[in-house]
């Protein structure tokens, strides 16, 4: 019977073991932000944002890590634009000194897969700020490398996640540059729309 014990521990201890060493290297370079959460290295600095948490009014940049999917329509009838499948995530992290907000806008969303700058399907923007200042230093990943890859859109329990990496040029000071490095974002909360 001792021996039935730990043949039955062993079996039901062997896929813990085996799961640690079947990750691919892809699984390991990116460190899963909380849910919730949208997390980087910016510059090799750790930043995460502040969990979503809705202010008064429209959803706006100081809301948090959200993201928005669906049809946006701009403009009034008859010249009235309408983008499809364009994903918009959006995350801020605030302390007594700093205000930093993080940006990716997502074009021909159809689903989970990748996307570059390079495709012209993904921008990105980063900004912050001094809370003693009211100018921000705005960072664009225009004419630089980028990847957002969508590894889930669940538009019925509104939830997001995946993972990036880009690279972004001050919009004033081209010399300024940063890298935001081991990207992800782990069921952020998904307003979808038609």
């Amino acid at each position: 019977m001792k021996w039935l014990n730990i043949l039955i521990a062993f079996v039901a201890l062997l896929p813990l073991y085996s799961c640690k060493e079947d990750l691919s290297p892809s699984d390991t370079d990116y460190p899963l932000a909380e849910p919730g959460f949208l997390a980087a290295n910016i510059n090799d600095f750790a930043w995460k944002s502040d969990p979503f948490k809705r202010n008064a009014g429209l959803l706006n940049e100081d809301d948090g890590a959200y993201a928005t999917y669906g049809t946006f329509r701009y403009g009034a009838p008859p010249d009235t634009f309408a983008l499809r499948n364009y994903l918009e995530i959006r995350a801020k992290q605030e302390d007594d000194t700093v205000r930093k907000h993080l940006s990716f806008y997502v074009y021909n969303v159809t689903g989970t897969g990748t996307k570059t700058t390079s495709s012209g399907e993904l921008r990105g923007y980063f900004k912050h700020r001094l809370q003693s200042s009211t100018v921000f230093n705005d960072f664009s990943t225009e004419g630089m490398s980028g990847t957002l890859r969508i590894t889930k859109l669940d538009t019925i329990n509104h939830l997001i996640s995946g993972t990036f990496e880009f690279t972004a040029r001050h919009v004033s000071n081209k010399e300024q540059i940063m890298h935001f490095t081991k990207g992800s974002f782990t069921d952020v909360i998904l307003f979808s729309f038609e």
